[in-house]
């Protein structure tokens, strides 16, 4: 049987798809992440909440829940169905704040059910409102959009059913030609099949899809000519952007402007703030003027790095949902009132901090203040300090086991920020030994990301002989 999930995977790498069903034992399908178990719990809320509104909603007595369609090799099953005498509506519920990215799904949900027989008159997507603040209560009536995608059905319907003919037709295969699938032409690596390297195995390890924001069109021409290895790419074939990546994972050594980073480390003011947010972005919101997927900080640290070299971290961590003027307080008690605020990606950071000046207009002056004060340690690694070692990434996690190997976000329990929303849901509804552990490991995580930016910050100045740091005092 070919259900919903087999046919997105379908459509996304035709060629992993038939080895996931045919080889199973040497393709096995990849287990959910962190960040993918958040989002099925995320998920299973909302449907939750809307089936158990939706009649009342659409106004009807006659809605089933969870009706299955079958025919010949395909299964859908509908969350929802008002089921008339002549026609039927399905409805499918996603715990997302647009429809557009839903379309095929439910475009499959109809096409099995008319090939079953059916005669489908609307199709509804029921999705989270992203205008929608929590007040007292919670407000189905409020928190869900009910919209008709009945004509974008319509419009898709013949496209997406060839589709899935293509893919029936697909498994009857008994072999394929097991190279070349389509995501060789998808620049990120982590959007790539988990059958890449198996389909693509003409590649080198260093390829034009290390560059970042590399297009589709580049990629298919690069490929056209043979040119897909790094070794192969000129300087003209890429961006502006692109080229000093280029330049270093081609020759292997690292690319610095010194002028430029010293520029940047002469701009900092004493005392440094380097700061981290740890976030819950949850689908339905559970505190007063919270909305739908709303990010906001549970958790942060902030290593103060002075002058003479002191250095003091200070640490805070939320108890439950809605605490973020606790956390504001934390702040104004530890931010002085002089100094650059250092971050890794601002605009994560200081979007919390308008949010929280949003939710907290007491506050708003003072965090206005810090992001006015904010300066983006990732910046110097885009252009002006570029290592073959980052892989085109500009993340924390590839920069730090470049330049400072002696730490490791390995040995962590947690070891990224999905992990932290997961392990901070799980803490909150733990108790004793339990709770103190989650606490414990995410206290410990956070602080290596602050930890881990003055260690960047310390390489960063030594690599390009800017003697203004001082010898730094670790505790």
């Amino acid at each position: 049987m070919i259900t919903k999930t087999d046919f997105i995977r379908f459509r996304s790498c035709a060629k992993c798809f038939w080895l996931q069903r045919t080889r199973p034992e040497e393709f096995p399908t990849p287990g959910l992440s962190s960040f993918d178990r958040l989002l099925a719990r995320e998920g299973q809320e909302v449907e939750c909440i809307a089936l158990d509104h939706l009649a009342d909603l659409i106004g009807s007595s006659s809605m089933a829940k969870q009706t299955t369609f079958e025919h010949g090799g395909f299964l859908a099953r509908a969350d929802a169905v008002d089921r008339r005498p002549e026609a039927i509506d399905i409805y499918e519920i996603k715990a997302s704040t647009s429809y557009q990215e839903h379309i095929i799904d439910i475009c499959f949900q109809r096409n099995v059910a008319e090939l079953a027989g059916e005669t489908v008159e609307k199709c509804y997507i029921v999705h989270l409102d992203p205008g929608y603040r929590l007040e007292n209560v919670l407000e189905p009536e409020h928190l869900f959009v009910i919209a008709d995608v009945t004509d974008e059905v319509d419009r898709m319907a013949c496209e997406v059913l060839a589709s899935m003919q293509s893919a029936e037709a697909l498994l009857d295969q008994e072999s394929i030609d097991e190279t070349r699938c389509d995501c060789r032409h998808v620049g990120s690596r982590t959007r790539h099949c988990s059958a890449f390297s198996h389909l693509n195995s003409d590649l080198p390890d260093l390829t034009a899809h290390d560059l970042p924001r590399v297009s589709s069109k580049r990629l298919t021409s690069l490929d056209e000519e043979g040119r897909l290895a790094i070794d192969a790419i000129e300087d003209d074939d890429v961006t502006p952007k692109q080229r000093v990546i280029l330049r270093a994972l081609r020759s292997g050594e690292a690319q610095l402007d010194k002028a430029a980073i010293w520029s940047f480390l002469d701009a900092l003011v004493w005392p440094l703030h380097l700061y981290d947010y740890e976030t819950i972005a949850p689908a339905v919101p559970v505190s007063r003027g919270h909305g739908p997927y709303m990010t906001l900080p549970v958790q942060v640290s902030m290593h103060v790095l002075n002058e003479d070299g002191g250095l003091r971290h200070h640490e805070w961590i939320a108890a439950e949902y809605g605490r973020q003027d606790e956390l504001v307080r934390m702040l104004r008690e530890t931010v002085e009132a002089r100094g650059s605020i250092l971050v890794w990606n601002k605009s994560f950071e200081m979007g919390c901090n308008r949010r929280m000046a949003d939710l907290l207009p007491a506050h708003a002056t003072f965090l206005a203040d810090m992001n006015d004060r904010t300066i983006d340690l990732m910046s110097p690694f885009q252009q002006t300090y570029v290592h073959p070692g980052f892989r085109g990434s500009t993340s924390i996690k590839k920069v730090l086991p470049v330049l400072c190997p002696n730490l490791d976000y390995g040995e962590q329990a947690i070891q990224d920020g999905a992990m932290a929303m997961e392990g901070w849901t799980q803490m909150i509804g733990a108790r004793d030994v339990r709770r103190e552990r989650l606490k414990s490991e995410l206290l410990s995580y956070c602080h290596l990301d602050t930890l881990a930016m003055v260690r960047i910050l310390e390489r960063l100045a030594t690599d390009v002989g800017w003697s203004a740091l001082p010898l730094i005092r670790y505790q």
